[in-house]
């Protein structure tokens, strides 16, 4: 009974709360923040979670598993059909290396200092594993769309081609992070002791690819004739039930499966444009019902994670702005007169980011997984208090 009351309750706020969220309404200055990027449903998930109503407790959670990888896969999809090449194409050619670079460059700097670090420090070493460094450095190196489109929209289209290129990086930069998180998820509990693990990892990739390309090959059967909406809808929770189950079966990340089914179907299916429209009309309950589930599983171990969050924060700024001056400078090639901090557009993390924190959190449940999550959660708050100030304030400043 209390599965199915939680279950009915977090579903009733993705699907209501997300109407009071992403608007303008006229609320002070430092709580504008939080009434349009939808952060209050963290606070509402740690008040349904065991440190408080205890609604959502640890033996609740482990029975919605199945809705974790539904929701991770639902994510997934959305995100791979943004790489649809026809339409790329009409990006110019600078863009889309300067944002392939800017979300590359962001991993691997966030990762390698805390790796570094976690090497040069033995006390570090014992709580910051390899894959805890990878998936703050994935997370850290993605942007989010939803706070440059709010912003922007009050700024008219004079900063189009700044506006561009951010979203042209939030679109397309966290293509490398994920697909490193991707792989460290599908492959990364193989063990190097063994000799055979590079087979293992060979065979792995081989159910991995085989198991998209089967799919969408299927699903590309089924779509050889026109179908109702009705059909359509059926046939997306068809895919992604079976897509992320299929994945969780298999020991891979449901988020980064369907991603790479996702690629597939927007580039051989002809309905692509309608089955978009329909994953795109459940974006922002998904992204609640994100934010809710990992703010049920919000920690506060040490006093220590608040003080390591906001330096995780302002290193992850500093990456970003260095990292957006560089692909600005690629971008601006062309002659296109941009800022060199437009970095600091790039600081808001969203809904990718946050599932690919849920995604790690289902499969390497530790003490360490827990440090993780409350770390990046408290910086996402930061990061969308900053981020939404900063943006307003390069548009602003910006010279069209």
């Amino acid at each position: 009974m209390k599965l199915a009351f939680a279950f009915l309750l977090i579903v009733f706020l993705a699907f209501s709360g997300y109407h009071l969220t992403f608007r303008r309404f006229r609320m002070p200055f430092y709580a504008r923040p939080f009434s349009i990027t939808g952060s209050e449903f963290l606070f509402l998930g740690l008040l349904l979670g065991p440190w408080f109503l205890n609604i959502l407790d640890r033996e609740a959670q482990k029975e919605l598993f199945f809705l974790h990888a539904f929701l991770l896969g639902w994510i997934g999809l959305i995100f791979g059909f943004q790489f649809e090449l026809a339409k790329l194409r009409r990006f110019p050619r600078g863009y889309v290396f300067a944002a392939i670079t800017e979300g590359t460059l962001s991993f691997v700097l966030i990762f390698g200092v805390i790796q570094l670090t976690a090497c040069l420090f033995p006390g570090a070493g014992n709580v910051v594993h390899m894959g805890d460094a990878l998936v703050l450095g994935a997370v850290g190196a993605c942007t989010a769309q939803t706070g440059i489109a709010l912003v922007a929209s009050g700024h008219g289209p004079k900063f189009g081609k700044l506006v561009l290129l951010l979203r042209c990086i939030s679109s397309i930069g966290p293509l490398v992070p994920l697909v490193s998180f991707g792989l460290f998820f599908s492959f990364g509990k193989v063990s190097a002791a063994n000799l055979w693990w590079l087979s293992e990892v060979g065979n792995g990739f081989i159910i991995l690819l085989g198991s998209c390309l089967g799919l969408v090959l299927l699903l590309a059967f089924f779509l050889k004739e026109p179908r109702q909406e009705s059909e359509l809808i059926l046939l997306l929770l068809s895919t992604v039930t079976l897509g992320s189950g299929l994945s969780s079966v298999l020991g891979m990340s449901p988020l980064f499966f369907t991603f790479l089914l996702g690629l597939f179907l927007v580039n051989m299916s002809r309905e692509k444009e309608r089955l978009y429209q329909i994953l795109i009309t459940v974006e922002k309950p998904a992204y609640v019902l994100l934010l809710v589930l990992l703010g049920a599983n919000w920690r506060l171990y040490s006093i220590w994670v608040p003080v390591l969050a906001v330096a995780y924060c302002v290193y992850r700024g500093i990456v970003k702005v260095g990292a957006g001056a560089i692909a600005t400078r690629i971008a601006g090639t062309a002659g296109e007169r941009l800022p060199g901090l437009s970095g600091l557009g790039l600081l808001h993390q969203g809904g990718l980011s946050l599932a690919m924190l849920l995604d790690f959190q289902r499969g390497f449940s530790s003490s360490g997984t827990s440090w993780v999550v409350s770390l990046v959660l408290i910086g996402v708050l930061l990061n969308d208090i900053m981020g939404l100030f900063l943006t307003e304030r390069l548009l602003r400043n910006a010279t069209p």
